[in-house]
């Protein structure tokens, strides 16, 4: 199953649902969108407006991959639980957020080459990365498991340091 989250941010994200709506029309991968307030309904996806934090979490958890706008808590869940993550960034030019922090937190990771999260910046590369993501053997490890609790507490301090501080 491949989780599509816009998180609950005021803007539509129409772009990427349409693109998400477009590929399950002709391919057999399975998704659950969470489209937010997206204008664009998908009609070959199981889909919502909003859901409890907790069954969010619950979708990331047992995803084969999530799609996602860049927002660093949907980040930080898909990395907790070791789920492959596509991030998308919204874009200021098509009304989407008010800056384009996304694009930037994309360039940022993009840099660091963090394991288990990619980047597609233009929509008419998604279905390739989703192709590419999901052939890559799979580390049924979640971040807790891999480096222990307090690791993972120190983890997640950098990762946000890095985009509080440093953009």
């Amino acid at each position: 199953m491949i989780y599509v989250t816009v998180g609950g941010h005021s803007q539509p994200f129409d772009r990427l649902i349409k693109k998400v709506d477009e590929i399950a029309s002709k391919n057999e991968f399975e998704f659950v969108v969470q489209y937010g307030c997206s204008k664009y309904i998908p009609k070959n996806c199981k889909g919502f407006d909003y859901i409890p934090f907790k069954k969010a979490e619950e979708y990331i958890k047992t995803a084969d991959l999530v799609i996602s706008h860049a927002g660093v808590g949907t980040i930080l869940l898909a990395k907790k639980y070791n789920t492959p993550i596509i991030l998308v960034p919204r874009r200021r030019k098509y009304k989407e957020h008010y800056t384009d922090h996304q694009v930037e937190i994309c360039k940022i990771v993009q840099e660091q080459k963090r394991e288990n999260i990619y980047v597609v910046q233009h929509l008419e590369y998604l279905e390739q990365e989703i192709r590419k993501v999901l052939s890559l053997p799979k580390n049924n490890k979640s971040l807790t498991e891999n480096m222990g609790a307090a690791k993972i507490a120190q983890e997640i301090e950098k990762f946000i340091e890095h985009f509080v501080i440093k953009t």
